[in-house]
């Protein structure tokens, strides 16, 4: 498999990436990536790490197959980071799949085991706004 890549390994400690897929549907590679990881690995991880929505989401459904500790690097939900999509939300729509976007983010923040994140401010947010991932 082309799509796993091996960033670092040692005895203790595997560190591998699944580049980003860009199709929706591509997600539920993550079999075919857990096979990989268990192969590669000889056995199960004791931690999955998400990153990004679609990678948060995959490791959801990973830690979920596999029994384990589950983490999930919290940035600001995906819609937020694209600019003007507040106003343009039906335009942006077909090329960004918002709704898609925002299950997978509160699907994978519920699940979660514990949240890791850059700042304060993406999981309680601030007194003038509300926080991204308050549902």
């Amino acid at each position: 498999m082309n799509r796993l890549m091996i960033h670092f390994k040692s005895f203790f400690i595997h560190v591998l990436g699944v580049p980003v897929i860009t199709e929706c549907t591509c997600l539920f590679l993550y079999q075919e990536v857990t096979t990989k990881i268990l192969d590669l690995m000889e056995g199960k991880p004791d931690l999955i790490i998400g990153n990004y929505t679609d990678g948060n989401f995959a490791a959801t459904l990973m830690a979920g197959k596999l029994g384990i500790t589950q983490a999930t690097i919290a940035h600001a939900l995906e819609k937020t980071k694209y600019e003007n999509s507040d106003v343009k939300w039906k335009e942006l729509e077909s090329k960004y799949h918002f709704p898609c976007q925002f299950m997978a983010d509160i699907v994978a923040m519920n699940a979660t085991d514990f949240i890791i994140a850059s700042t304060y401010q993406e999981i309680a947010g601030r007194l003038e706004n509300c926080p991204h991932f308050s549902e």
